[in-house]
């Protein structure tokens, strides 16, 4: 009579097993950028004639946890040393991230803020970034939570170098449903201690019948 059950509660232990691996799979997701100004320019305060360019990197794919590429950043200017192009004023922007959660189809989109501050000429640049406002935004989609971390920043140089700078951001992202079920290990362990108490309790039950 033993068979049987040891025979179900390998049955329960492998779906058990088989659901959990199923909530361990890949998520997947695409992703796009958008920017304001639309142009991708952020121009240096007026009279200057230098710009700042944004080039968003689109479009791109993900899985599970990572980090992605918002835009690389370009300085162009012809400005002298003495009167370099400056970023005082103006300098503002916003970068907005759109999300497509693969399994559902479902998209979501959220927003960050920030300002460029400083100086940059036909040979030198010093562009420092400033964040305005939350840097992490959350975003559930097709049953998966995700959390989306603007930055980190680097500064572009001169525009008679080859470095560019770069905004960038990091995407976490888990089931929604993972918090609220108990760990597969745990099931089992339960299973096999409920069948245990169950032969115990049967046993004495047996001995109480049986005659004297």
């Amino acid at each position: 009579m033993t068979r049987p059950k040891h025979l179900f509660v390998f049955a329960l232990a492998t779906t058990l097993l088989a659901g959990a691996t199923a909530r361990a799979d890949v998520i997947k997701w695409d992703y796009s950028w958008t920017m304001s100004p639309v142009s991708g320019v952020v121009h240096a305060d007026a009279p200057g004639k230098g710009k700042v360019v944004f080039d968003l990197e689109n479009p791109g794919t993900g899985a599970n946890n990572s980090d992605i590429g918002a835009a690389n950043l370009r300085t162009v200017s012809r400005a002298a040393e003495a009167k370099p192009d400056k970023l005082k004023t103006g300098g503002f922007y916003t970068l907005t991230l759109t999300l497509t959660d693969k399994a559902s189809g479902l998209s979501g989109s959220v927003t960050f803020a920030g300002k460029l501050s400083g100086t940059f000429s036909a040979l030198s640049a010093n562009v420092e970034n400033l964040f305005i406002g939350p840097t992490f935004k959350p975003l559930d989609l097709g049953g998966n939570h995700y959390k989306i971390t603007v930055g980190p920043y680097s500064p572009p140089g001169p525009p008679s170098s080859d470095n560019q700078g770069s905004i960038g951001a990091h995407v976490a992202v888990a089931s929604l449903g993972i918090r609220d079920v108990p760990e597969p290990s745990t099931l089992v362990l339960a299973c096999f201690g409920g069948t245990g108490l169950f032969g115990v309790s049967l046993r004495q039950l047996r001995r109480r019948l049986m005659p004297v």
